[in-house]
């Protein structure tokens, strides 16, 4: 992700890989909670005690020869205005550098 080559990172376990594994990266912390073949499923908590789940999931064509990389966000909402104005505005953030950083790991893997 954009600026993560640039962030202070700690573990915050002593397990460094795989389900288990907490970081905390900047401000932030992130707990590996699920992790397959396919998929890494983790929980981003801000230092504001905001919550967002994200995960990577590897998606194969049929024929095996094209691999698509899905990544997401999820973040629970009550049903105040501000926060669905919250999350719109957070999408507009994270979804170009979304974009921007899948660009770049495609080039690396090219």
């Amino acid at each position: 992700m954009q600026g993560a080559d640039s962030a202070t990172i700690q573990f915050l376990s002593a397990q460094t890989e795989g389900q288990g594994t907490a970081i905390k990266i900047g401000t932030g912390k992130v707990d590996i909670t699920k992790n397959t073949s396919d998929s890494i499923l983790t929980v981003w908590t801000s230092a504001g005690g905001n919550i967002q789940t994200s995960g990577f999931i590897l998606l194969n064509d049929t024929a095996r020869t094209i691999t698509t990389v899905q990544w997401f966000f999820e973040e629970q909402l009550n049903w105040y205005p501000w926060e669905r104005f919250g999350s719109m505005g957070n999408d507009k953030i994270l979804g170009p550098i979304m974009e921007q950083s899948l660009d770049k790991l495609k080039k690396l893997l090219e």
